[in-house]
């Protein structure tokens, strides 16, 4: 479902607060098109155009429209604007995945990539359904995420990955919005194929949710 733009008194409001709101039609046509032309110029070759359902080169992506404040800066004063441009991708079997972009208030674009961790998993059987230890090694830059949802509220961007389809193996992260880029906050995974969903958070704080 797509909004129609606020009023220009509650919008005036949003800013001053720095909150988020829901999907709203960009302000600035010129710049939804310079955004186009980029996602084109690095996906118009890759992206399944099946999971859209219409031609790649007039999709119109998801644009959410985002307030935010540095920390250093007056609380009176009107906030940064910041829009993100979700674009459906890539479709597998089970999982698929969106790129995205954003522009500021002064009108650059850039893509918007997310930092991962990057772990081993050592297993006690063969059939990997017993884990005996999981090794962080690292951290990995990436340009999609994986049946993402946006949670406005929070400012949220979460991806949860099947590892096949029953579900019962995966992988999920949530990134916040804050100071203007994308923060990993959570990483979650359940890697043993054991038909059960059993989440081990391997970074960020606090326990995995029920994700049954």
């Amino acid at each position: 479902m797509r909004f129609q733009p606020y009023s220009a008194k509650l919008l005036i409001t949003l800013m001053i607060l720095g909150i988020a709101t829901p999907p709203i039609a960009a302000k600035n046509d010129t710049l939804d098109a310079l955004v186009h032309e980029k996602f084109l110029a690095a996906y118009g070759d890759t992206c399944d155009q099946l999971l859209t359902g219409e031609d790649i080169t007039t999709y119109k992506p998801a644009i959410y429209q985002l307030f935010f404040r540095y920390d250093y800066e007056e609380k009176t004063r009107p906030a940064h604007e910041y829009r993100l441009y979700e674009y459906p991708c890539f479709a597998g079997a089970y999982n698929f995945s969106s790129v995205y972009f954003s522009a500021n208030e002064y009108d650059e674009i850039q893509q918007v990539t997310f930092a991962f961790p990057d772990f081993d998993v050592t297993y006690k059987d063969e059939e990997e359904t017993m884990v005996e230890q999981i090794t962080l090694t690292g951290f990995s830059a990436w340009d999609s995420l994986t049946n993402p949802d946006f949670i406005p509220k929070t400012r949220t961007l979460v991806s949860n990955s099947k590892w096949r389809g029953l579900g019962d193996a995966s992988s999920s992260g949530q990134w916040v919005f804050e100071q203007g880029k994308w923060s990993l906050k959570t990483y979650d995974i359940d890697p043993t194929y054991d038909g059960e969903i059993t989440m081990i958070r391997i970074f960020g704080e606090g326990t995995p949710p029920d994700y049954d």
